[in-house]
């Protein structure tokens, strides 16, 4: 706790290398995730959309192909997890009542249902799907595709902490107006920064236990443990130190 105290007070510069390896962490944990999903559940449905191919959509309804009933079924991480994928171009919307858990595509609508709750969407204006191996290019570009996905969120999860960070930085002008403490920017940045992956690791945590956080409670934990901060460490101005990142 002191060193955590001594850096906030008097370290130097933004918290930017802290906050490029949290972010790094996170994007790791964001890839595994993607890795999974792609592995187990990306490459089935492509084959899947193979079978169900050519589709045609029109003016928000499928032309082709053309009153016909298509059953398919989509069976993901080896088989253990599957349900029916119809297709019937036979009528603009489909009576669920009675079916099983599954998807359902009518003329105008896909319907998502699962656990007796439906989602409904409407088919986009125009859509050409045809027919080709799209669960063999999906296994061909994996790590293109893969490669490009964590380094976007690599680049997404710094550039949306470090100006979430920034925004902390500038609320706790007011907490330090209500707890009557003086800080420069830089140790302002700091104590965001530690405070935002210290909340986040914890939220995370929360999220096993299906609690989630909303983003004004997030928020105001945060404004909270910087007054706590403030208030227990006194003025900050005497430490200031170089702004360098």
């Amino acid at each position: 706790m002191v060193k955590i105290k001594n850096y906030i007070l008097n370290g130097r510069g933004l918290g930017v290398k802290v906050l490029a390896l949290f972010s790094l962490f996170l994007s790791l944990l964001y890839l595994i995730t993607f890795n999974f999903f792609y592995n187990n559940v990306m490459i089935d449905a492509g084959g899947l959309l193979e079978r169900l191919a050519p589709i045609e959509i029109e003016n928000g309804t499928i032309v082709a192909p053309y009153n016909q009933i298509i059953k398919e079924k989509a069976s993901y991480f080896d088989n253990k997890v599957s349900y029916p994928v119809v297709l019937d171009t036979t009528a603009d919307e489909i009576d669920l009542k009675g079916l099983p858990d599954g998807v359902y595509i009518s003329r105008r609508y896909t319907y998502l249902h699962f656990a007796n709750n439906t989602q409904i969407y409407a088919h986009p204006e125009k859509m050409t799907i045809e027919k080709n191996d799209y669960a063999g290019w999906l296994k061909n570009e994996s790590f293109s595709i893969k490669s490009f996905f964590g380094a976007a969120i690599l680049v997404f999860c710094f550039a949306f902490s470090f100006v979430f960070c920034l925004l902390l930085a500038y609320l706790s002008y007011l907490v330090s107006f209500i707890v009557q403490k003086n800080y420069v920017f830089s140790q302002r940045m700091r104590l965001s920064t530690l405070l935002y992956i210290f909340v986040s690791v914890l939220q995370m945590f929360l999220s096993f236990a299906t609690i989630s956080v909303s983003l004004p409670a997030f928020v105001a934990v945060i404004c909270l443990l910087q007054g706590v901060f403030m208030a227990k460490s006194g003025d900050g101005s005497s430490g200031a130190s170089s702004e360098n990142v």
